[in-house]
């Protein structure tokens, strides 16, 4: 095998080492949200990450203060996330993912399906967000069906 190939089979299996990286980053953010876990999850972020719900925050001290608020707008919550696309550049990242979060609001079962548009940078060797917005497709009561209106303040998400 030539010096080129051993490097460009090197250079394949860090990417698919970064994928799988960035994989874990986005599945480690919901269970961090769904365990409450919120110093975890901050340090997800670069230090100067952006997390976007229902307004941009920047910083970890402003995402673990706008997240530390979700237990009181729901009773129990469950996210999954799956369809990824990321595109790699050196030590920056971007792409989707698909969500699906069910919660327990007031009693009232709802189900959340949306898209993260992720942000990454290369972070002291680690992975980590740069800047998180989710945007909903839907959001409502489970008795509404798929086509509930989303509460204020919460972004569709795009093409929907």
């Amino acid at each position: 095998m030539s010096t080129t190939e051993a490097t460009s089979l090197e250079q394949r299996i860090a990417r698919l080492e970064d994928r799988a990286a960035i994989s874990e980053l986005r599945a480690r953010f919901c269970v961090y949200t769904d365990e409450q876990r919120w110093d975890d999850l901050v340090a997800l972020f670069t230090a100067d990450g952006v997390l976007d719900v229902r307004g941009e925050v920047k910083g970890r001290e402003a995402i673990r203060d706008a997240v530390g608020h979700l237990p009181e707008l729901w009773e129990s919550w469950w996210h999954t996330v799956d369809t990824e696309i990321t595109e790699i550049d050196d030590d920056s990242a971007t792409g989707i993912a698909y969500f699906d979060a069910p919660f327990v609001a007031e009693g009232e079962s709802f189900n959340a399906i949306g898209r993260y548009d992720d942000s990454f940078a290369r972070d002291d060797g680690e992975w980590r967000f740069s800047r998180r917005v989710l945007s909903f497709a839907v959001s409502a009561p489970l008795s509404a069906g798929w086509n509930g209106e989303l509460p204020e303040g919460i972004h569709r998400a795009p093409g929907r």
